[in-house]
């Protein structure tokens, strides 16, 4: 059966969605780095022009720094390391993750009122 893929230059062209709730409810408190890992992951997830090797190569960082960066969203219930090796990574829904806890409406009610009219 054929197979058919986008280009590096393609998909590098794409674009990679990101929640607003991510943006506001956890980017703000997160080490830059594991920002930067968790979005590039999440490009990932979407194009896959890159391999995993080339997280740590594009964002200069160890894969000790990646390791940590993914349990660090793992605790925060954004990711589920699925394997250490090779490393296996699954994204979750930032508004899945939000709305166990309380709705997302009711987060922003309470805390981002004053910026919504």
């Amino acid at each position: 059966m054929a197979q058919c893929v986008f280009s590096k230059s393609t998909a590098a062209m794409d674009i990679t969605p990101v929640e607003n709730l991510f943006l506001l409810e956890y980017m703000p408190n997160a080490p830059e780095n594991f920002v930067k890992v968790y979005l590039f992951g999440l490009m990932q997830c979407y194009s896959r022009f890159s391999d995993a090797d080339d997280l740590g190569i594009a964002l200069s960082l160890s894969e000790d720094e990646i390791k940590e960066a993914f349990a660090y969203w793992q605790a925060k219930g954004l990711v589920d390391i699925v394997s250490s090796e090779p490393l296996l990574v699954e994204y979750r829904s930032v508004r899945a993750v939000l709305t166990k806890s309380q709705t997302s409406e009711e987060r922003l009610q309470g805390k981002y009122s004053g910026l919504v009219m």
